[in-house]
């Protein structure tokens, strides 16, 4: 250890006698154990005018490091200067506070500043799985940094920490032209196309529908007693019955019912049909749940739907396993290098396990893909939680992977869910597995849970669409947890502020009246799925976090103006009503 630091001491202190005064650099922390840190100057690279470089070879990264901690010079600001930071969501933070740390997880590898001297993006490139997006305030100074956790990656380094930094300037000098960079970037290497490629090409035959359509999570079929706080594993002996809450035979009356109220575009995600109900034995799909009717029955509602003009799909789990699987082994689960079986939440199906992916993939999951597209879903199929976090990794000698193999493998397990039924979906917006997904259900919780906090955060000012203009007219998706379901007025505004688009969990003929409130609220806007978002700008602070009045933009050349406050707001002559929006064409 003492040799690998001090020989990058060396070549650093090298490259340092080399480089002009005008070089932009960047601290190195390295912190082995508590107390014991090490703090190098590096230079970065300069690829192109205002484009810079980090890069540390995986060779020269010590394996006993807690965390390296990668901070640029340029990437602070004074408390009261002007300007602001901006996380990979989007969530950004006025320069307020004297003392605060906040961190954030890279859902999309890249993150901001805006401070008096500059503006920039970051572009996490190399071990972007390992990375976190941290805010240190100290003594009234910002530092924003990129944390690696070396220590929790349970093998070496796979990779080169490798960061870009872009300087951006004019237009481009603001969050808006930080996700326009970011597009760019994606769309220039290939990794995703535009909505209407996709549709024009028939990539993705089933889009232009899912695009107009309001998107409907079946209430579930069939599911078990949910105990959140017992850490249960149970077996086929004691686990809890599945409760049937919709038996496949109901369903296509309940749909008719929808289009004879006028819904007549709806794109269904059937949950709870596999065997042990809605997360009940994962990561196993078959036999289909008999208490809600069997396979037949399930083919048979598929079909009825399909039949009335509707999209139906299905859901899946290959994220969890459970001890009462029939597929139960211990084989199948992510484990640490001393053996320990990681876990996660506890759901339906008990205590959960992570599922390794690769061993999924190299089992049980090539058999079963295909038959659940033979039971006639066609649309997006879901598989939940790919898109929610980072990929699991797993230290099992038998089927090792670190998180980029593993992300690896969910892009080849959603390309084998689109050729099963059409189409793939996830739940959030995490983007290692994004080219292969036509919606996400939501793209993070973020507004959600500032809101229980009475939209108030020690360093967070307001969530902005950050990640939306990255990906809207790429990807179908609503922007949080806050705008799903039959919304009231406020979260009608920020679903079209951030170019979302409905989603419901659940229904039943009472919520009928709120389903077509939702839809006709979605009709006249839905064309602006097939368009960029370009821009969005905050035009009037309001009270409140997510409060004021904003603006955002289009490419096709439309405008939208949210008015979050009570008294009327005009734009260009139009005065916008309290507590509405106006679409400017």
């Amino acid at each position: 250890m003492f040799n690998r630091l001090t020989g990058l001491l060396v070549v650093t202190m090298t490259c340092l006698c080399c480089i002009s005064e005008s070089a932009e650099m960047v601290s190195v922390r390295t912190k082995m154990v508590p107390g014991v840190d090490t703090t190098i100057k590096m230079p970065l690279e300069e690829l192109s005018e205002g484009h810079y470089r980090l890069i540390i070879p995986k060779e020269e990264i010590a394996k006993d490091a807690l965390v390296v901690d990668i901070t640029p010079d340029f990437a602070r600001a004074k408390t009261g200067e002007d300007g602001y930071f901006v996380s990979p969501r989007g969530l950004i933070g006025f320069f307020r506070a004297t003392k605060a740390w906040w961190s954030a997880p890279f859902m999309i590898p890249i993150f901001g500043m805006q401070t008096p001297g500059m503006t920039y993006v970051g572009h996490v490139k190399g071990m972007r799985y390992e990375a976190l997006f941290v805010i240190d305030v100290i003594d009234g100074v910002y530092h924003q940094r990129v944390r690696y956790n070396i220590s929790a990656m349970q093998s070496d380094p796979y990779e080169d920490i490798e960061i870009e930094y872009i300087t951006l300037k004019g237009k481009d000098a603001n969050y808006s032209g930080m996700g326009r960079w970011y597009r760019n970037y994606q769309l220039k290497s290939g990794v995703v196309k535009p909505i209407t490629e996709r549709i024009a090409s028939g990539e993705s035959k089933h889009l232009d529908y899912l695009a107009n359509a309001l998107m409907l999570r079946s209430t579930h079929f069939a599911s078990k007693l949910w105990k959140p706080k017992e850490r249960v594993d149970y077996t086929a002996e004691n686990e809890p019955p599945a409760k049937v809450h919709l038996k496949f035979e109901q369903f296509a009356p309940l749909m008719q019912k929808l289009k004879d109220a006028g819904i007549d575009q709806v794109s269904v995600c059937a949950a709870g049909w596999q065997t042990g109900g809605y997360d009940g034995r994962c990561p196993a799909s078959f036999p289909v749940e008999p208490a809600a009717g069997g396979e037949e029955a399930l083919k048979k509602m598929i079909r009825d739907v399909q039949e009335m003009g509707f999209q139906i799909d299905g859901h899946s789990n290959y994220t969890d396993c459970y001890t009462c699987s029939p597929w139960w082994d211990e084989t199948i689960a992510c484990k640490k290098i001393d053996g320990e079986i990681y876990r996660n939440g506890v759901w339906a199906g008990g205590w959960a396990m992570n599922l390794c992916p690769r061993n999924a993939w190299e089992t049980f999951y090539q058999v079963d893909m295909p038959k659940i597209g033979a039971l006639g879903f066609q649309g997006a199929h879901y598989i939940d939680v790919f898109s929610a976090t980072y990929p699991y990794r797993c230290a099992d000698k038998r089927h090792p992977c670190n998180r980029k193999e593993a992300g690896e493998y969910h892009v080849k397990m959603l390309k084998m869910a689109r050729k099963a039924t059409g189409g793939a979906a996830s739940e959030c917006g995490w983007d290692h597995c994004i080219g292969e997904l036509d919606y996400i259900n939501y793209t993070s919780r973020d507004m959600l849970t500032l809101s229980k906090n009475d939209w108030k955060h020690p360093v967070v000012d307001r969530v902005v669409p950050l990640w939306e203009i990255v990906y809207h007219g790429i990807v179908l998706y609503n922007p949080d947890k806050i705008t799903q379901g039959i919304i009231n007025k406020e979260n009608q505004i920020r679903l079209v502020e951030f170019g979302g688009r409905p989603i419901i969990y659940g229904f039943s003929e009472k919520s009928i009246p709120g389903l077509k409130r939702m839809y006709d609220l979605y009709k006249p806007l839905r064309h602006l799925q097939r368009v960029f978002m370009d821009e969005h700008v905050v035009l009037q602070k309001g009270t409140k976090m997510q409060d004021g009045v904003t603006l955002t933009k289009f490419s096709n050349g439309t405008s939208i103006v949210c008015n979050y406050t009570d008294k009327p707001f005009d734009f260009e002559g139009k005065a916008i009503p309290a507590m509405d929006f106006k679409v400017f064409e």
